[in-house]
């Protein structure tokens, strides 16, 4: 008696979490969360299923349709099925980007060029921050998708809204090769952005010395300072090898900074970002 009670508590118990579970997943439109992880996942058979013009259309809090979630995953399949649909591939999100901006950022070649070549859509785009497909692939590292789009005449150097050139990214998140082959296609090594903050103190402050040491090499200066007067050797106090390697080569940090607040508006501002939510 006492074990049949305990069971129906537990079962009780497990259905009312179960439940919480999938009001939490699916919010008051169930049919449409399915539909966009559907789109996600890459089930297309669920898609063709679950699909109306206006739950493709839907927006999520955070501004992407059904779209955004495809290129993200890189599902070229589910991409051009609702293509065909009639859902159009420039929906922007929250943030302005649209679709091609995602498939550039996780580095979906082919649906980046399906994008523009079958859906004629704009490689040049900018999202609200100003911030190109370009911007999105050098700070991923994605160097292929980078020489393509540099082939179809995209610019290397253009500026996002606040001075931020693709250079800059790829200097931030440590990839040298980007780095390497846009200074060899013309891209300034000491270009400031609006907060006068060069590609040397991106590198530095992310602690990527091998970048670092290659900027010094081609000349760019360890003192080049700032807007607020601080230098490279100023972000990089949580980086032991770099600050080490700086102070051996006889640049001293600034103590009047705190490298705790150096971030921000200051250096990494308006860095492409992609939502945060799960593909």
């Amino acid at each position: 008696m006492w074990r049949r009670a305990a069971d129906s508590a537990l079962m009780k118990e497990n259905k009312k979490e179960n439940k919480q579970q999938t009001s939490r997943m699916f919010g008051q439109h169930p049919a449409y969360a399915m539909f966009a992880q559907a789109c996600k996942s890459g089930d297309l058979a669920t898609v063709k299923h679950l699909f109306t013009p206006l739950r493709a259309r839907k927006a999520d809090k955070d501004g992407r349709i059904c779209l955004h979630h495809a290129c993200l995953a890189g599902h070229l399949n589910i991409a051009q099925w609702l293509h065909s649909q009639g859902v159009p591939l420039d929906a922007a999100d929250n943030e302005g980007s649209q679709p091609i901006h995602d498939a550039c950022f996780e580095g979906h070649f082919d649906v980046v060029q399906w994008l523009h070549v079958i859906g004629l859509v704009r490689l040049d785009v900018v999202n609200n921050d100003g911030n190109t497909p370009m911007h999105f692939v050098a700070g991923e590292g994605h160097l292929h998708i980078a020489q393509w789009l540099h082939t179809q005449g995209v610019a290397i150097d253009m500026p996002n809204c606040d001075g931020n050139r693709p250079i800059h990214f790829a200097a931030g998140e440590g990839h040298l090769e980007v780095v390497l082959w846009m200074h060899a296609r013309g891209c300034k090594l000491d270009v400031q952005n609006n907060f006068g903050n060069e590609a040397i103190h991106f590198a530095a402050g992310e602690g990527h010395l091998p970048i670092v040491q290659w900027l010094y090499a081609q000349g760019v200066a360890l003192n080049a300072t700032n807007d607020n007067g601080a230098q490279p050797v100023d972000f990089a106090g949580h980086h032991a090898n770099v600050l080490q390697w700086m102070q051996e080569q006889g640049v001293r940090r600034n103590m009047q900074f705190d490298t705790k607040t150096m971030k921000g508006p200051h250096l990494m501002h308006n860095t492409p970002k992609i939502h945060s939510g799960e593909i």
